[in-house]
């Protein structure tokens, strides 16, 4: 039996909802955190070099890249 089976469903859905609302801000978290480690790097690197990074390396960053 899994746990909560007997529960109301209106206790249910708001645990479902809890859990979902949790792992969202999580997922956002880490986003987050990502986002802002990938913009030292970018500031380091452009001090570094004496200036900004070149666009097409920015590119290459990004989890979504295509190519």
């Amino acid at each position: 039996m899994s746990v909560g089976a007997n529960w109301p469903q209106g206790i249910k859905s708001a645990v479902f909802d809890a859990q979902t609302d949790a792992l969202s801000l999580l997922a956002t978290l880490i986003m987050a955190w990502n986002t802002a480690r990938m913009q030292e790097v970018v500031n380091h690197w452009g001090q570094r070099r004496g200036g900004s990074v070149p666009p097409e390396l920015l590119g290459c960053l990004a989890p979504t890249r295509t190519g």
